[in-house]
């Protein structure tokens, strides 16, 4: 057990240190001196997480939804989940294009 535990430490740390390189990149990205506007520069980084999350459905899921349809389990909490993850990612890409990661950190604390 000491083994695993040992393991699954250095893979948090490991998603620690991914989680600030992305938040410090991505802030980078929104912060350059680049004439697109911030709608634009949103459109482009969710179109990469709706490539990545076609792809794995397309690897792991893609049987099921031609068994049950694609909202299958969904109700009305589900789309008020849906929309605030949607209205947050908008709020934090501000942030980040006006302020700082630190206060992106303390805003959604």
């Amino acid at each position: 057990h000491a083994k695993d535990s040992f393991i699954g430490f250095l893979l948090a740390v490991l998603q620690c240190v991914f989680s600030a390189l992305g938040g410090i990149y991505n802030e980078k990205l929104l912060k350059q001196k680049d004439r697109h506007a911030i709608h634009w520069q949103n459109m482009l980084l969710y179109s990469w997480g709706i490539l990545f999350n076609l792809l794995a459905f397309s690897m792991n899921g893609a049987g099921d939804l031609s068994l049950r349809g694609f909202f299958a389990g969904f109700n009305w909490w589900t789309l008020l989940v849906v929309a605030n993850n949607a209205l947050s990612g908008l709020a934090i890409s501000a942030i980040l294009k006006y302020a700082d990661n630190i206060a992106r950190v303390y805003a959604s604390a």
